[in-house]
């Protein structure tokens, strides 16, 4: 994968995870930014280190997951490296979940709920170029 610096760091939770490299490949031979994948595979209690070790190299935190976003895990992951770091990186984050709506069961209504590719690639450039 990616030679270099990381540019951004990806956390992403189940499924999302595939599509988290997806989109690390593409940016890095489209765009030449490398993103620091980290795939945590247990939640409680979920470990920060590896998280935080990155953000303090890149500054830039997406957390993606398929809960619908507000009082969930992307928010608690944003919110433990925020405290575990004390203000010693400047720290850009975004955060991508499911709609706030029950996930369907219709295949093509659930890829409109849940988090896709273009959202991930497009908020890794922002946070990149931000």
């Amino acid at each position: 994968m990616p030679n270099g610096a990381p540019d951004v760091t990806v956390v992403a939770f189940g499924r999302m995870t595939g599509l988290a490299e997806r989109v690390a490949k593409a940016l890095h031979e489209r765009e030449e930014i490398n993103l620091e994948l980290i795939f945590p595979l247990q939640i409680s209690p979920l470990d920060l280190r590896p998280i935080i070790e990155s953000v303090s190299r890149t500054g830039k935190l997406l957390v993606v997951e398929e809960g619908a976003t507000g009082f969930d895990l992307a928010s608690e992951t944003i919110a433990g490296v925020c405290i575990a770091a004390r203000g010693a990186t400047a720290l850009r984050a975004r955060r991508i979940g499911a709609q706030p709506v029950p996930i369907p069961s219709a295949a093509e209504l659930e890829r409109r709920v849940l988090p896709s590719e273009a959202e991930i690639h497009a908020a890794c450039l922002e946070l990149f170029d931000g």
